[in-house]
Formats: C-alpha cells, sequence, structure tokens
C-alpha cells in the first residue's frame, strides 16, 4: 500500500475510535445531512423528495446515471439508490454507483448495522447487483472512473489535509448538469477551528467570486452545500495548505493557511 493512503488509514482507524463517525448511513440520512431536503418543493416531505428523489429526477430524464460518493463508508446509501429505482420500476444498472473511502468495506458491519431492519429489505439490499465498485483512497487527489451525474460528500470534509480541494476536485471532474452535495455535520470543527477555512462554504464562494458555472441550488455557510454545475470550471484551483494536525477528543484538530 502506498505510504501516504497507509497513513490516511491508521488515522481514520483512530478517527472511528475517538470521533465515533457513522459509516452506515442510509440514503434518507444522507438526504438530511447533506441538506437535499431544503431543495424540495414546499409540498414535498422528506420521504418523497430527498436524495433518492434526485437520483429519480436524473435517471428519467438520462438514459445512465453515475453517482460517485466521497467517504462512502459501509455504502449502504449507494446500495440503496438502485434498490429505490428498481421499487419503481426502473433498470437499477442504469445508476452507476462509486464509492471512494480511505477505510474499507466491511461486510460484517453491514450486516449488523441493518439486523432490525426488515428481513426481506435487508436480504435484498445484500444481493450483488446493488453492489456499488469501491476504491480505497485518499478522497482529496480521488479521480473518478467516469465523469459523475451526482457526488456526495458528507461529514467528512474536515477530516481532510484540505476540504477545500474535495470540491474543487470532484468539481472539475463533474459532467456540467451534475449535482453536487456536501456538508460538514462537525460539532468539533466549531469548537476546535476559526477563520475562513471554519466558514468553508462561504470561503469557497468568497475565493471563487459566486461560484460562476454553478447554480448554487443550497447554501449554508456553516452547515451545506448544494451546487449544480452548468458550464465547464477551469478556474478551480485554489485549496488551503494544512500546516498542524493534532489529535484531540472531538478527532484531529487541522490547522490551515490560505494556498
Amino acid at each position: 500500500m502506498d505510504p501516504k493512503l497507509a497513513s490516511l488509514l491508521d488515522e481514520q482507524y483512530r478517527l472511528q475510535i475517538v470521533g465515533r463517525t457513522n459509516r452506515s448511513n442510509t440514503i434518507l440520512e444522507y438526504s438530511v445531512d447533506l441538506c437535499v431536503v431544503e431543495i424540495s418543493k414546499p409540498s414535498q416531505n422528506v420521504l418523497q423528495y430527498g436524495l433518492s428523489g434526485l437520483i429519480l429526477d436524473y435517471v428519467l430524464a438520462n438514459s445512465d446515471v453515475v453517482w460517485a460518493d466521497l467517504a462512502s463508508g459501509n455504502s449502504i446509501a449507494l446500495r440503496q439508490g438502485k434498490l429505490f429505482l428498481e421499487e419503481h420500476g426502473l433498470d437499477p444498472s442504469r445508476l452507476r454507483t462509486y464509492g471512494f473511502d480511505v477505510l474499507p468495506v466491511d461486510i460484517e458491519v453491514i450486516q449488523h448495522h441493518i439486523t432490525h431492519w426488515p428481513k426481506e429489505y435487508a436480504e435484498t439490499l445484500l444481493q450483488q447487483k446493488y453492489s456499488p465498485e469501491l476504491h480505497q483512497c485518499d478522497i482529496l487527489t480521488v479521480e473518478f472512473p467516469e465523469s459523475p451525474d451526482i457526488v456526495t460528500c458528507s461529514e467528512s470534509l474536515f477530516w481532510t489535509d484540505d476540504p477545500l480541494k474535495i470540491f474543487t476536485n470532484a468539481a472539475k471532474q463533474a459532467k456540467v448538469g451534475a449535482t453536487i452535495c456536501m456538508n460538514r455535520q462537525s460539532k468539533a470543527f466549531y469548537k476546535a477551528h476559526d477563520g475562513s477555512h471554519s466558514r468553508l462554504f462561504q470561503e469557497l464562494i468568497r475565493r471563487f467570486d459566486g461560484l460562476p458555472g454553478f447554480d448554487v441550488r443550497y447554501y449554508d455557510s456553516h452547515a451545506g452545500l448544494i451546487v449544480t454545475k452548468i458550464d465547464n470550471c477551469p478556474m478551480l484551483d485554489f485549496g488551503l495548505i494544512l500546516v498542524d494536525k493534532q489529535m484531540s477528543r472531538e478527532g484531529y484538530v487541522h490547522t490551515y493557511v490560505d494556498a
């Protein structure tokens, strides 16, 4: 294994113990955490829209759709995306799913997590046809096998060496018309950081002068960002420089300076 990846893997194992991050989020939990429900119409509720509804919109408008999930954990949400399509009478193979994470998927953890779910649904979800293509890698520098229509990244930006580049790297590779959903669900980050990097999405929009080339569908300077890419964006080349990283009770405390 590459020494850089091995170091990240070691950090993530320690973070799982200290930070107790959830690696088994469902597609509904993704919808709430990533603020996808915020872009729904007032007449729609979480169950009617959310990330599942966003996927369905794309599949109905296109022959095939690619979903790339950064820090995908145990990939339960990716599996549910395919199953959701089949439940709506569509071929699940029309959604190609990719998961990217430093930590490997643990099928036993998935099985344990869904033991309380209805048995038939749980057994169906574990079928091979719903499995995503998984890549063990650094999500900061990931190269997608194909350009995605949907990119998600939940609860992971602030455990990386440069959270701004997570967005810029993904946005460069996404298709025109793609939706990119990211959040920063980390109470620890509020306490441990100050300055521009604690207001990540505000900083992102400021540096790129309002994100031309993107339709900003939802924005909260602390909580999340949902954008649709409407044009190619060659100027996405900024980021942060990590100058210090220390372990704390909440996880890793990062100190950045402007790149």
